[in-house]
């Protein structure tokens, strides 16, 4: 004979398991479930009239910092820290968003409706 609480729980078991198995599933048929991407348009002032003026774009950098324009080297990397190096740069990190606004637009889940979308960028 069962007790009444272990009914409950042996219930309670059976049916986290079932969703546990129906979203597994779910995300082997779909391989964006829970990834979507929306990007958001900005207007041109606020990143390709940066990388267009870069020169005079960031007026408050520290004048011994690598400038603005070496910085949008290697796609945003910027330039080598010494050239027997293949994967240290001089991230500038004022490019740090248009560097991450390109790397997302190359994702392989991206969606035209922010309603679609898990994450907003």
């Amino acid at each position: 004979m069962l007790r009444p609480g272990c009914c409950c729980r042996l219930l309670l078991f059976r049916l986290l398991a079932c969703c546990t198995v129906a979203t597994a599933a779910a995300q082997a048929q779909d391989p964006c479930a829970g990834r979507r991407i929306h990007v958001r348009r900005l207007p041109a002032r606020f990143n390709t009239e940066l990388l267009r003026h870069c020169a005079t774009a960031f007026p408050l950098a520290d004048p011994g910092s690598t400038p603005a324009c070496a910085s949008l080297a290697n796609h945003g990397l910027g330039p080598r820290t010494h050239n027997g190096s293949r994967s240290w740069y001089r991230t500038d990190a004022r490019l740090l968003e248009p560097f991450f606004h390109r790397r997302v637009l190359e994702l392989p889940c991206l969606v035209s409706r922010p309603a679609r979308a898990d994450a907003v960028f």
